[in-house]
């Protein structure tokens, strides 16, 4: 990879997550008639409870089709579900794809392999969709990334003199 093939954006699959869905469909109808048929429970927790549950699951389905991340000549822009975060590419001090622990990886539906940035400040910033769930090749994806990185970071750059961030592996 190289400038040429920027920008270059990752985004959710049509339909990705839609068991999820109905998952949490299912369990919001069930929570609503325990709500309901509880004799003990008052009657603004009865109805508060199912609504607010609604307006929970309306909300990521309205803003999980929405997460990228995105590269371009500048640096990485992620979308999570609340923000978007621009991080210039001399920020950056690695960028990795990991594998999530054995107990996260139970749950169906969840990523095996995920990418994620870490800054020269030691915070790390996962990118969405960049994920084995969203991407064929993820880990051959991340190595594409990381040749974009080391090309647009600046002939200046060089790793902080302080200690490094927590980079596991």
């Amino acid at each position: 990879m190289d400038q040429r093939t920027l920008p270059r954006e990752y985004r959710t699959r049509a339909g990705s997550g839609a068991g999820a869905f109905v998952g949490m469909g299912l369990v919001w109808v069930w929570g609503c008639y325990q709500s309901a048929t509880a004799d003990r429970l008052p009657p603004w927790w009865r109805l508060g409870l199912p609504v607010l549950t609604a307006l929970f699951i309306a909300f990521v389905a309205y803003t999980r089709p929405r997460r990228f991340t995105a590269l371009d000549e500048r640096g990485i822009a992620v979308r999570n579900l609340l923000r978007v975060r621009r991080v210039e590419w001399a920020e950056l001090h690695d960028i990795r794809a990991e594998a999530w622990p054995e107990k996260a990886r139970a749950i169906p539906g969840t990523p095996r392999v995920r990418a994620y940035a870490y800054l020269r400040d030691g915070k790390r910033i996962v990118l969405p969709c960049v994920d084995d769930r969203e991407v064929e090749a993820v880990r051959t994806e991340v190595a594409l990334i990381r040749s974009v990185w080391t090309a647009l970071r600046g002939p200046g750059w060089h790793p902080d003199p302080g200690p490094a961030p927590d980079i596991p592996g």
